[in-house]
């Protein structure tokens, strides 16, 4: 409990590989991480009930446009053109992850 209060960004599975390397838990022990969990809740230690509740912690969104670009291409359907030859086409879908403009 000691060494978690001071390191309570620790998630439940670095917590316990550490208290491996510590000799604190037998090597080879099977602990339940939803116990530890559990454990820790009970004391007031979950990263979650610690972190910083005014900041937006979702995923991939990033502070300004621009920071994130992810992409996909996959074939599309055939298309006939002109001389009535089917042609290959693809969707490309590009995305920008940044804040959105409020």
């Amino acid at each position: 409990m000691e060494y978690k209060d001071g390191h309570r960004e620790l998630t439940v599975p670095k917590l316990l590989e550490k208290a491996v390397e510590m000799g604190k838990v037998e090597e080879g022990l099977q602990l339940s991480a939803a116990t530890v969990h559990r454990l820790l809740a009970q004391h007031g230690l979950n990263r979650s009930e610690n972190a910083d509740r005014g900041k937006d912690h979702r995923h991939f969104e990033y502070e300004q446009a621009g920071e994130l670009w992810m992409s996909d291409v996959m074939h599309g359907p055939g298309v006939v053109v002109g001389d009535k030859k089917k042609r290959k086409s693809y969707l490309i879908g590009i995305i920008d992850f940044g804040a959105s403009q409020k």
